[in-house]
């Protein structure tokens, strides 16, 4: 936020307090809430005479009487309708002591007699005369007599009868009316008198007592017991006065009606004045404005009372008593905002100036340093309020904030806490601020020294939430990771719970499928292991399984997401869930549809594991996946077959919704292929910073197991890596997990070895089981086997900007390893969760029902999926490249996921550089005039330059049949030199599979020949122009003067390469990768704005 604060800014009063302190509202839960309808409650009081209620009508009277007007009444017994007794109830003495403390009713009618007739007539006027000539015939020198009818009567009408009545008998006599019970009932909270009274069952609320509140109601209950008991507060009246504003407080806290809690701060400021101090008396003012501004949404109370406390601060040299005028005032600032009041009505700025320079001769007390420290905080907020539309004033003021938070940590009396809350208040309107980022970690530290770990925790916490709520995922997942062990060590294991759950959440937001798995399997393992022991199932429990199922759906592992599926829905069963309920049912379709459109994706061998699963679908109101499995078994004629559509609907109708049902938005989100853990081996698939990685393993449950926490591992560490300028450098990436061989000895403590591999294979890692005992915790050999590969593996596959810096931030301050290692063991964890460690398997659903066949050869499916494919590249292929100039944020730290960036990369970059590329050479086959001349690429490595050529051999073949290296010699690439090229060896990034708005990164590596000879180049040309193919070959230089050594073996056939000449490779051209900030090229007369010279000044801006 860079502007000035607006209404949108805020949330009501009373949901921003409950936000912020949700353990001071009620945890109480309304289980039925009949609210009493205005219009039924009329239709009572009308019929009141006709239903013969004329007795409840009195007592109801009588109760809304003694809870609004006068506790101390008695009733009178007498006949009902016509026969009423002089007074149907009056008022009792009561001493001053004991009415001093009420907070209900009138303190007057303590020492006076009040009179209350009650009827429900309706010529209620010959009634009023009656009964009041009864009141003052008694001669007990009544001072009020009340009136009260179940009748409409104006006001005129009242008005007229009050006063002639009041003058004949020499009492005054109040007229209540229908008018007045309706808004005793409904207004002011007394529904349940009326319910009791009227004995309106049906109009009673069910209420769970929440464990916070049933402690507050003991606390009230004891306080008011007290503050009754006359004898107590002898000679310490000041602790009367402290008591009845404790008991305001809790009333409020518990949520008690409006009017209920208003009549106890009246007390308190009662009181106060009577028996208390100065200071009393604001903090019973302040009480009562603070809960009509954040408990009721009522700005009117504080209007009228912050003048008199404002008047008290301004008097006071303590910077504590001021503090509660400025809270008000910071309210009112609010109340600007929200518009509820005009700056001219809350007289804000001038109430501000007066403030601000109390607090400022109080800040320049040298002589009490820590006064005038807690007075320049309290400054600080107010000014930083006040200049919040000056970006520069307002971004001093925070800092300075931040620079005096740390230089008074060490003064005892400095109110560290209350300032650093207040700076917590203005990170809601000031948290997307780099500024407000930077003094949050410089006052980090500080906050730590003084508290334990679990509340720097909880401030880790409560920002990683605030920044995942506005969509700054990569610095909530560094805020939760480093809360993360702090919670562990102080063994807060809720907010444990909750903070992996939100990781995970982070985590999935950027396809980080893995790194979500392992905590939320960590989170589940703790909440099952409670269930066991409390039998309760915690409420996140089912909002865990949930999150679930959709990673397990990412993921394409069906057996995982009917699991989870399976265990939310008889969680929510346990804990009341109707299945009738429109939402629930819904929400089950969408996940049943979406299930379908995986299971489309199976291919022809995976079909025959779902042949007994129809049925199951079927009875679990998953009709779609049914639908989807009988359509792959036998197409339209095995859905008209088995009734699933009618017989009349056409072969074309059925594809077209097949297609529809493929082609739903959620596809976008679903992957290439499903898994169904029915082989041997299973295939946990990232994509993490471009590179796709592929983890097999071995079908058993350590290497599947330890395969996933090693994935989740490392998609936890580099998560935060986006925002570090750092990317992939292998386009694949693939690790084995395997079993020892039987019998062989194994070479460590660990029990895990890292055996390298070359290309793409990283590595194999060896598992030796005896090590790994399930359900045994083995974390701590994990954890350094895991740290042990990053260190052998990271330099292969990730390319930071700056290595240095990306470590320091990764590792160091985000501590990017306890957070990715914290909870990486998922083989401990699923112990706790599935027997024996094993997975969920399709087998378990499989029951008693019907085996369907597979009638049809090729499965529709496969049909629908090569229909499907056709459409996504023809979509592809209508993808252009931009022509414009990249946008200014092109390549700054977008919170985008790592799913969307891509990496290509025929040249693996180390090996390259170990190969020592020197040059390229030409080679012909003079005998034979059409035979494809050789490109050779010239190595000082030869031994490596053959294994980048025996790699390409591995991935693409010894043909390049889909031009998947791109060849480009760009020529006159330097004025001084006409025969100088530079060949650059890249990805084809025209054959590439991407999705629009991906970020490709494409490795390459180019060599500019300064001093070639011509003839070379163009013999070159000649031979391919004839045989439109020619040859990758690698070349080992010599260091003895022979002739180079063509290995014509290792040779790769291509069709495509592109010479174009320099100046024409404009900005967004994909050869572009070939041109240096610092060539000089041959730019032909009349080309002034060759498309070269964007393209040259672009790079030199970019600081390549």
């Amino acid at each position: 936020m860079s502007g000035a604060l607006s209404k949108d800014d805020f949330p009501t009063p009373s949901e921003f307090m409950r936000g912020r302190r949700p353990e001071q509202f009620s945890d109480s839960h309304i289980d039925e809430n009949f609210e009493l309808d205005a219009g039924f409650l009329e239709y009572k009081l009308e019929s009141i005479t006709s239903r013969s209620e004329e007795k409840q009508f009195e007592h109801l009277a009588r109760r809304l009487a003694e809870r609004l007007i006068c506790p101390n009444l008695i009733p009178q017994t007498g006949p009902t309708g016509g026969g009423d007794s002089k007074v149907d109830t009056e008022t009792y003495p009561v001493h001053e002591d004991i009415s001093s403390r009420w907070y209900e009713g009138n303190v007057e009618a303590a020492n006076e007699r009040w009179g209350f007739a009650v009827s429900a007539m309706k010529q209620w006027q010959g009634k009023l005369r009656s009964d009041m000539a009864s009141i003052a015939s008694t001669g007990r020198g009544y001072r009020v007599a009340y009136f009260v009818s179940n009748q409409f009567i104006s006001d005129k009408t009242k008005s007229k009868f009050q006063d002639e009545l009041s003058k004949e008998y020499g009492f005054e006599v109040r007229i209540l009316d229908r008018t007045w019970l309706m808004e005793a009932i409904i207004e002011k909270g007394n529904e349940d008198i009326a319910a009791r009274a009227l004995n309106l069952s049906n109009f009673t609320t069910s209420k769970r007592i929440g464990p916070n509140d049933l402690s507050k109601q003991e606390a009230l209950d004891e306080l008011e017991k007290e503050i009754s008991d006359t004898g107590r507060y002898q000679g310490v009246e000041y602790q009367l006065v402290e008591d009845c504003i404790s008991a305001a407080i809790i009333s409020r806290e518990l949520e008690l009606d409006r009017y209920t809690t208003e009549g106890r701060h009246e007390r308190a400021i009662r009181l106060a004045r009577e028996h208390g101090t100065e200071r009393q008396i604001a903090s019973a003012l302040y009480q009562k404005a603070w809960t009509a501004v954040y408990w009721h949404d009522d700005f009117g109370v504080l209007l009228g009372v912050y003048d008199e406390i404002e008047a008290f601060s301004l008097c006071s040299r303590n910077s504590s008593d001021i503090e509660k005028a400025i809270n008000l005032w910071q309210t009112l600032h609010t109340v600007v905002i929200s518009e509820a009041h005009s700056l001219e009505e809350t007289k804000l700025v001038d109430r501000a100036n007066r403030l601000i320079h109390h607090l400022e001769e109080l800040s320049g007390e040298a002589d009490r340093p820590n006064n005038a420290a807690n007075s320049k905080w309290l400054k600080l907020g107010m000014q930083i309020v006040q200049h919040a539309a000056d970006e520069s004033q307002r971004d001093k003021l925070l800092r300075e904030f931040g620079d005096l938070l740390v230089g008074s940590q060490h003064l005892g009396g400095f109110e560290f806490n209350r300032a650093y809350e207040l700076f917590e208040v203005l990170g809601a309107p000031f948290g997307e601020l780099e500024v407000y980022d930077e003094v949050f970690e410089q006052v980090l530290p500080v906050y730590q020294e003084r508290h334990s770990d679990v509340a720097v925790a909880d401030k880790l916490f409560n920002r990683g939430i605030d920044k995942l709520r506005t969509d700054k995922v990569i610095s909530g997942i560094d805020l939760l990771g480093r809360a993360l062990p702090k919670l562990i060590k102080a063994e807060k294991k809720e907010r444990m719970v909750r903070c992996l759950a939100a990781l995970a959440s982070a985590y999935s937001s950027m396809d980080l499928f893995w790194a979500a798995y392992a905590n939320h399997m960590s989170a589940l393992s703790i909440l099952i292991q409670d269930f066991g022991d409390t039998r309760e199932i915690d409420p996140l429990l089912p909002m865990l399984l949930e999150k679930m199922f959709w990673g397990e759906i990412s993921t394409g592992r069906i057996p995982h997401a009917l699991w989870c599926l399976e265990l939310q829905i008889s969680t929510l069963r346990q804990t009341g869930l109707d299945e009738e309920d429109e939402g629930f049912q819904e929400d089950y379709r969408l996940k049943g549809g979406v299930l379908a459109m995986l299971l489309l994706k199976a291919d022809a061998s995976q079909l025959n594991e779902f042949t007994g699963l129809v049925d199951f679908f079927e009875q679990s109101g998953l009709i779609a996946c049914s639908l989807a499995l009988l359509f792959a078994f036998g197409g339209p004629d095995y859905l008209r077959k088995h009734e699933y559509v009618p017989e009349s609907e056409s072969d074309t109708e059925i594809w077209e919704t097949m297609k529809r049902l493929w082609d739903q938005p959620a596809q976008d989100n679903l992957p290439e292929r499903i898994d169904t853990f029915g082989g041997k081996s299973v295939s946990l698939i990232s994509r993490l910073l471009g590179t796709r990685w592929e983890i097999v393993c071995q079908h058993n449950p350590w290497c599947v197991r330890i395969g996933e926490s090693y994935i989740g591992f490392l998609e936890a560490f580099l998560a935060t890596s986006l925002s570090h300028q750092a990317v992939g450098t292998m386009e694949r990436a693939k690790m084995r997990f395997e079993l020892a061989s039987e019998g062989e000895a194994c070479p460590n403590e660990l029990g895990l070895e890292l055996r390298p591999r070359s290309g793409s294979e990283l590595a194999t890692v060896v598992i030796w089981p005896e090590k790994f005992p399930l359900g045994s915790l083995r974390t701590d050999k994990l954890r350094d086997f895991f740290v042990y590969s990053l260190v052998n593996i990271l330099p292969k596959i990730l390319f930071p900007k700056d290595t240095k810096a990306f470590l320091d931030v990764v590792a160091g301050s985000e501590e990017g390893l306890p957070r990715s290692l914290m909870f990486a063991d998922v083989l401990a964890s699923s112990s706790n969760i599935f027997d024996d460690c094993r997975s969920p398997s399709l087998s378990d659903w499989a029951g008693e029902g019907e085996s369907y066949e597979i009638v049809v050869d090729p499965p529709s499916n496969l049909a629908l999926q090569s229909i499907m494919s056709l459409r996504q590249q023809k979509k592809k292929e209508e993808m252009k490249f931009g022509e414009d100039e990249p946008p200014d944020d092109f390549l700054e730290d977008t919170p985008l996921k790592h799913g969307a960036y891509q990496t290509l990369s025929v040249v693996d970059i180390e090996l390259w550089q170990e190969a020592g590329w020197e040059g390229v050479g030409v080679a012909l086959q003079p005998d034979l005039p059409n035979a494809p001349p050789f490109l050779g690429l010239l190595f000082r490595n030869g031994e490596a330059g053959r294994r980048i050529f025996e790699n390409w051999i591995s991935d693409i073949g010894r043909v390049d049949s889909n031009e998947k290296i791109r060849i480009v010699i760009l020529t006159g690439v330097e004025k001084s030199n006409p025969n100088a090229y530079t060949l650059a060896v890249s990805s084809n990034i025209d054959k590439a599979q991407f999705n629009e708005l991906d970020r490709i990164f494409v490795t390459s590596k180019m060599k500019t020949m300064d001093n070639p000879d011509p003839r070379n180049l163009e013999n070159f040309g000649r031979a391919f122009a004839a045989s439109r193919r020619y040859a990758l070959v690698p070349v080992t230089l010599s260091d003895d003067g022979r002739p180079p050594d063509f290995h014509f073996d290792l040779s790769v056939l291509k069709r495509e390469v592109a010479i174009r000449e320099a100046w024409t490779v404009g900005l967004n051209d994909p050869d572009g990768m070939a041109v240096s900030p610092s060539i000089d090229p041959i730019i032909p007369k009349g080309q002034d704005n060759a498309p070269i010279l964007e393209s040259i000044e672009w790079q030199k801006n970019r600081g390549r």
